[in-house]
């Protein structure tokens, strides 16, 4: 439901929405969020897929300001389907318009970012979309922000001779990356960063 804070939901109070006619069920005495129209149209399109959620989690919403999806800096990417979480552009909450850049987005994927806003994750369960959130999306935002910023602030410190890392960078390096000790790799990716004069 719409204006209701997660921790004074109770089960009595969801909306079910039709998927045929978009309206509310009549015993419903509250209206649907205003993001009901991208999970409409997620269902509808992913048949395969039984689960959306939305969420505005911290990491995950601070980093899509920056329009930018989250390249495969680390291993935890691929359970989302691929080798980034895209960044769907921006545009305003409960629009077709955001509908339909989310279906793009998330097109061969689990996941994406939505720019300016948080996260959508999906799955065949709610429990499989949770996971996405859990396992990978919101400890990823968190740590390849933490590693933008470490090489930032390195590069600083350096007078502008540190490695400062771009997306671009990121994702090519992780693509060439293609063997078992993909972790171990990555961890060496970061440490030459932010060792280099």
């Amino acid at each position: 439901p719409t204006g209701i804070g997660s921790s004074k939901l109770t089960t009595d109070m969801m909306v079910r929405v039709s998927l045929s006619d978009n309206a509310s069920q009549p015993e419903s005495k509250f209206q649907p969020s205003s993001e009901w129209q991208f999970h409409q149209a997620i269902l509808e399109k992913y048949p395969e897929i039984n689960a959306v959620v939305h969420t505005h989690s911290v990491f995950a919403s601070s980093l899509s300001v920056l329009g930018q999806g989250i390249p495969a800096f680390h291993y935890m990417i691929a359970v989302a389907g691929g080798d980034s979480v895209r960044c769907a552009p921006y545009a305003m909450f409960g629009t077709k318009e955001l509908s339909d850049n989310i279906l793009e987005a998330i097109r061969d994927r689990k996941a994406c970012l939505l720019s300016n806003h948080g996260l959508v994750a999906v799955g065949k369960d709610l429990n499989e979309a949770l996971d996405f959130i859990d396992k990978a999306l919101e400890k990823s935002p968190e740590n390849f922000r933490y590693g933008l910023l470490k090489a930032k602030i390195q590069a600083k410190n350096n007078n502008g001779k540190g490695a400062l890392i771009t997306v671009k960078i990121a994702n090519q390096w992780a693509k060439s990356k293609k063997n078992d000790n993909y972790i171990e790799q990555t961890n060496l990716f970061w440490q030459s960063l932010l060792t280099k004069k």
